[in-house]
């Protein structure tokens, strides 16, 4: 080995370093976010307050992107004060109605419009490459179970199958003899198509963006996906229902991600939600 290769040697393992430190203080900072899910659904306003001052303070010593993540991180927790705000005000609002309880979960759900307004307002101001508000490409392949890795399928055949799947394991679960059977499935696909639209518009169209902007696809996609399913403890599940909901958010990250748009994933989250909503698990 001669001289220069030596040198160049040395220069690529200290470029390699000097990347690794990078991707790790990135993701120190993505952390910030995840915290601030976490955070917002345990503390109250005021303590709130003291943490948006604080990261805010610190978003003006660092580098403009490492500054967005951070003023995400906030804008998400005014985001849910003005969802919880708005959640409040429709279940008072309805308080001495007569709609059924179903109807009241499925109104609730438009409270979601609370945490995307203050986030679509950054991301006009700010826009983030990418940028997945589109319908997006059903026939772009995606591969099974490991999303870049695995069985190659196109996304339409990906989304037939997997709706094959989840229907035929939760037929085991379903009542089909339920008297009321005809009115939960007609809430049940109303509360679907709201909450799988708002919620993919925040996480998908919004969050998840921002993340493979500042960390790349994959270690974006991860950190999404665990602040999606982070975000339904307020919502009533436990913190290990929390975690695992990080693999749904997954898969459902990596649809956009390959479609390079909304619609697919608005589909499978659909379905998903429906199967939920006949499970007995949210009405």
């Amino acid at each position: 080995m001669n001289f220069q290769e030596t040198i160049q040697i040395s220069n690529d393992n200290r470029a390699k370093r000097e990347m690794a430190r990078e991707t790790i203080a990135r993701l120190g900072f993505s952390l910030v976010f995840i915290a601030c899910v976490m955070a917002v659904q345990l503390i109250s306003p005021s303590a709130f307050l003291v943490f948006a001052v604080i990261t805010t303070l610190l978003s003006f010593f660092v580098t403009k992107s490492r500054r967005m993540i951070l003023i995400m991180a906030v804008l998400y927790g005014i985001g849910y004060w003005l969802s919880t705000t708005a959640e409040s005000f429709i279940v008072d609002a309805l308080q001495f109605s007569n709609i059924q309880s179903e109807a009241r979960i499925v109104l609730v759900r438009f409270s979601l419009v609370g945490f995307i307004l203050p986030l679509a307002l950054f991301a006009k101001l700010y826009p983030t490459q990418p940028n997945y508000f589109a319908i997006g490409n059903f026939t772009r392949t995606i591969y099974f179970p490991f999303i870049w890795k695995g069985i190659k399928d196109p996304i339409w055949r990906f989304l037939l199958v997997s709706t094959a799947v989840m229907t035929v394991l939760s037929s085991f679960w379903i009542d089909f003899q339920r008297e009321d059977l005809p009115v939960i499935l007609m809430y049940g696909v109303l509360f679907a198509v709201v909450n799988s639209t708002l919620e993919e518009i925040l996480w998908r169209g919004l969050v998840l963006p921002r993340f493979v902007d500042f960390l790349g696809e994959k270690l974006g996609l991860v950190i999404a996906s665990l602040g999606f399913g982070l975000y339904h403890y307020s919502i009533g599940f436990s913190w290990f229902a929390c975690l695992l909901f990080t693999l749904p958010g997954i898969v459902m990250g990596g649809l956009v991600i390959r479609s390079r748009g909304l619609a697919a994933v608005i589909l499978f989250h659909i379905v998903s939600n429906l199967i939920m909503i006949l499970s007995g698990m949210i009405f």
